[in-house]
């Protein structure tokens, strides 16, 4: 069994706020000063029944059930990974751990860390047989388990398993168990989850960004486990300096090719959403016309909490992406921010017309071609606010990185929450003020 945990080091009303930085700011093989850690609290007006009612429960136990975990069983958490939409255990941190994070309520952690052990029930575990740790790419910088053509050296087959991974929609589950305990079990499934996102593409293609959400998360896997592995590690595990070397090759590639892109997408609206591939969806989204910002603001939010890891070479990079955010949402870029966070955002007329060169510009093409609606231009106008919520997790460290806007971003998205009494989930409680 796993070691008893310490301490809780807070007991707190519902409803509160997550500070995911002091969960960032353990040092790899120290958790001598875990149960000190303090989180300010500050109560929402949103409650607790609101919050529970809103909450899609298929994939997940209901909040306030704790899940167990049983030998290569899931404990809730999703089989089919590539399934979509607002699912609980995708996130920067988990619905359930971020509910423990918030409430500290008993059947949040027994389900953090039930999933916590399910990480091993997943089929990312590629060991070098000589050994025993996950495979070293830099030992094997070709090795590949691509899975539509065999391709790499060495090539890893795969086989069919009742869990089907993908990166774009993949949630973080031995992250947190493992600050709380620093049981190697959960470091060893880290750097396994972390291992696999990288294996699973084409080497010729290593790295590139198919979808800006798969590069969000991968990212957050990838610096969580930068920071938590110690420098010396036993020789079934890699050490940091490994994951040093492939968190820095990754900001190098985004700095050459999207913080200096020089096409329109890139250097006005600052995207990673590949536009290129964005595929014929109707009348209202042509082929290789539209970007997905929501998407956009899962890199943005990553990004800030990288660089708040202490990953400060990220800051350009953040910088950047979060000149997107900022453009829609404080009122006087041309984008209105009643409509900050779109489904789609279209940048070009059709795939061979030119760029939009301005916010408005780009804001006037969306509306002809989607037909969004909109009343009042400050007035956020969908009846989900759901992306309103990942809009105002990236502008809270935007805000918390000194970002000039940022802090009237936040409070204006503060506002258009609570106005409409939005049961914020929790994983996007993120900062004060709900």
């Amino acid at each position: 069994p796993p070691p008893p945990l310490p301490a809780h080091p807070y007991q707190i009303p519902n409803n509160d706020w997550i500070d995911l930085d002091v969960l960032s700011q353990i040092d790899g093989g120290d958790y001598s000063h875990v149960s000190s850690l303090v989180i300010t609290k500050l109560m929402t007006t949103t409650s607790q029944a609101a919050i529970t009612a809103a909450k899609d429960v298929t994939a997940a136990p209901a909040l306030g059930a704790s899940a167990v975990y049983t030998i290569m069983g899931l404990a809730g958490v999703t089989a089919y990974m590539p399934q979509t939409g607002e699912r609980p255990d995708i996130g920067m941190l988990t619905e359930v751990q971020a509910e423990w994070v918030c409430t500290a309520a008993q059947s949040s952690l027994d389900t953090l860390r039930a999933q916590g052990e399910a990480s091993g029930t997943m089929p990312w575990h590629m060991r070098d047989e000589k050994t025993s740790a996950p495979i070293d790419f830099r030992t094997y910088p070709n090795a590949s388990w691509y899975p539509d053509s065999v391709v790499g050296s060495p090539y890893i087959k795969t086989i069919g398993a009742p869990v089907k991974l993908d990166s774009a929609h993949m949630p973080g589950l031995p992250y947190l168990p493992y600050l709380l305990t620093g049981d190697p079990y959960h470091l060893e499934d880290l750097q396994f989850q972390a291992n696999w996102n990288w294996g699973w593409y084409n080497p010729t293609y290593r790295p590139s960004i198919p979808q800006a959400r798969q590069f969000a998360w991968n990212l957050r896997t990838l610096a969580q486990v930068t920071k938590v592995t110690p420098a010396t590690v036993p020789s079934w595990l890699l050490p940091q300096a490994h994951w040093n070397t492939q968190l820095a090759t990754w900001q190098q590639f985004f700095e050459t090719n999207y913080v200096n892109g020089p096409r329109a997408e890139k250097s006005i609206f600052r995207c990673c959403s590949p536009i290129d591939s964005s595929s014929d969806q109707g009348p209202t989204s042509p082929q290789q016309t539209w970007v997905s910002m929501w998407e956009d603001e899962f890199v943005a939010a990553v990004m800030g909490w990288v660089v708040s890891m202490g990953f400060t070479g990220w800051q350009t990079s953040f910088d950047w992406k979060i000149g997107s955010t900022i453009a829609r949402t404080n009122g006087t870029s041309g984008w209105p921010r009643a409509q900050a966070t779109p489904y789609r955002s279209i940048l070009r007329a059709s795939a061979a017309a030119p760029f939009a060169t301005t916010w408005a510009g780009a804001w006037a093409l969306t509306q002809s071609i989607t037909q969004i609606l909109l009343n009042d231009v400050d007035t956020w106008y969908p009846s989900d606010m759901t992306y309103l919520g990942y809009t105002r997790g990236a502008l809270v460290y935007a805000a918390r990185l000194g970002t000039v806007g940022a802090s009237a971003g936040v409070t204006w998205a503060n506002a258009q929450l609570k106005a409409k009494n939005w049961p914020t989930d929790y994983k996007w409680r993120i900062g004060t003020g709900l």
